[in-house]
């Protein structure tokens, strides 16, 4: 009895042993979960939680408000007929100006902002400091309207430092630059965008060609040959334009020297000798009138024509060409704003004409 109670002591101590040896793997374990946790918390910055952080930035907004428009855009938005001109005055047509509300240079102003996609492409320590990441990132516009992804630019490239507060990753400095490479579209948005540029062709030509009756001669209402200068002038007033010729003998062969169409010919002033000048206005494609001036007047040889002959033809030829200036414009008073021939329907007539009124195919 007294070796069996003498040998509980020894049993019940091993216990206390067993339990101090299990508590060691325990909090090693424990620790080693701690540390691991700590290193994905707050000192953890992945690339996407990066691109969050940009995409949040303050710095970052102003690139929802605007896009960069593409090399050439301006004829893509005219092939479309995106431009309304009126008045010398090109502005957004309805479409477009749904899209955007200004359009200054290259720099296409949204009517709503849009979104801005961000994503990181490297991430290193910075030198700059502790706790300090430095990020490059590239960018892109989301959701961007169906017409403004036709002229825009696909976004661009940024760096940005990134700095570990107690709170977190803060953005503290941000650079973004702006690619000139234009954006993709997809098959149906080429195929979509090519349908509109047909479409706008068509309805092109059909006003081409009922405008045509306005500056197509159809009657010719005098013709006049007059000795000028080395050479001689035939002059052909029809019931649209009138024409000069020229020929280095009265028996031709006549070149034809100008056209100038009476929906141009803003005004005719008479001079004292019976002479007439006037003002004829030039397509700028930058939406300004320029204008030259025409002069209807001849030289007097004393050896082929008498003073009052010459006197007279001056003022037959005049009147006659400043007569059928005022018929036409009295026939196509829609064509005629104050005095002024409508720039659709003058810049019409460049599109087809060059300066001199020659045909440009």
């Amino acid at each position: 009895m007294i070796g069996l109670l003498a040998r509980k002591p020894r049993a019940t101590s091993s216990l206390p042993q067993s339990k101090s040896y299990m508590r060691k793997p325990i909090a090693v374990f424990i620790l080693a979960l701690t540390g691991f946790l700590a290193g994905c918390g707050a000192k953890d910055l992945s690339r996407d939680d990066a691109a969050r952080l940009i995409e949040d930035a303050p710095a970052l907004s102003q690139l929802k408000s605007y896009v960069r428009a593409a090399a050439g855009y301006q004829d893509v938005v005219a092939q479309q007929g995106l431009w309304a001109v009126e008045n010398n005055t090109r502005s957004l047509s309805e479409p477009l100006g749904k899209e955007l509300r200004q359009v200054e240079g290259d720099v296409l102003y949204l009517r709503s902002p849009v979104g801005v996609k961000v994503t990181v492409t490297g991430m290193s320590e910075s030198p700059r400091g502790q706790n300090m990441k430095d990020v490059q990132f590239t960018w892109t516009h989301d959701g961007l309207p169906r017409l403004v992804r036709r002229i825009a630019n696909e976004g661009g490239s940024g760096d940005a430092v990134l700095r570990l507060y107690d709170d977190g990753w803060r953005v503290e400095s941000l650079v973004t630059f702006h690619s000139d490479a234009p954006l993709a579209l997809s098959t149906g948005e080429l195929a979509e965008q090519e349908a509109d540029i047909k479409a706008r062709a068509a309805q092109r030509a059909a006003e081409l060609a009922k405008m045509a009756a306005l500056w197509t001669p159809t009657t010719v209402v005098k013709t006049f040959v007059n000795e000028v200068g080395q050479g001689w002038r035939k002059t052909e007033i029809t019931d649209s334009a009138v024409i000069f010729h020229t020929a280095p003998d009265p028996s031709g062969p006549w070149t034809r020297e100008a056209t100038y169409w009476y929906g141009l010919i803003g005004s005719l002033q008479r001079g004292y000798d019976g002479s007439y000048t006037g003002t004829f206005q030039l397509w700028n494609p930058a939406g300004r009138v320029k204008y030259a001036t025409i002069s209807f007047s001849l030289n007097y040889n004393s050896r082929t024509m008498s003073l009052d002959d010459f006197i007279r033809t001056k003022n037959e030829i005049g009147g006659a060409i400043d007569a059928a200036r005022v018929a036409w414009r009295a026939r196509f008073p829609d064509a005629v704003d104050e005095g002024i021939a409508r720039e659709r329907h003058w810049k019409a007539y460049y599109e087809q004409f060059d300066l001199q009124g020659a045909p440009l195919n």
